[in-house]
Formats: structure tokens, sequence, C-alpha cells
């Protein structure tokens, strides 16, 4: 699972692993790491990666577009991990 990935405005930035969680969860950081834009992590019931967003946080189509390829790529990831 990839530790950190770049967008032209955002960061996706890999959490602590915490030892009571077997997936990873990320946290969405704007460019400049001043603000904290909410978080990508696992959501069992629909046996996936989701994004929760911070409150009061917008979005146009191009940041839900990167937040979206985000997911499936750790989507990917996870699947592959488990197949290993």
């Amino acid at each position: 699972m990839p530790e950190i990935l770049y967008g032209k405005y955002m960061v996706l930035q890999r959490n602590a692993q915490d030892t009571a969680k077997r997936t990873p969860s990320y946290t969405l950081l704007e460019k400049r790491g001043e603000s904290k834009l909410g978080e990508i992590k696992w959501y069992g019931p629909w046996r996936g990666f989701c994004f929760f967003p911070a409150f009061d946080t917008v979005f146009d189509c191009g940041c839900l577009q990167q937040i979206r390829e985000w997911i499936q790529t750790l989507d990917s990831a996870y699947k592959e991990s488990k197949e290993a």
C-alpha cells in the first residue's frame, strides 16, 4: 500500500497503522499541508475504501476525480495484497 500520493492540489498521506485495524487509513491534506480535507479509510459494509470529507469542505470535479482514482488505487493494492 502506498505511503503518500500527490495530486495537483492535494496530498494523501498514510496514517500510522492502528494495531486494532487490519487496513490502513489515509489523511487527505491540501498541498501546502495547512488544512485537513478528510480521510480515506476502509468501510466494512461496502467492503472497500471510502472518502470521509472533513466538515465544511468543498471539492470541484477535478478534486473528486483525483480522490476517486486514489480510492481505486487503494482498493486494487488491498486486493492484490490479499491474493499474495
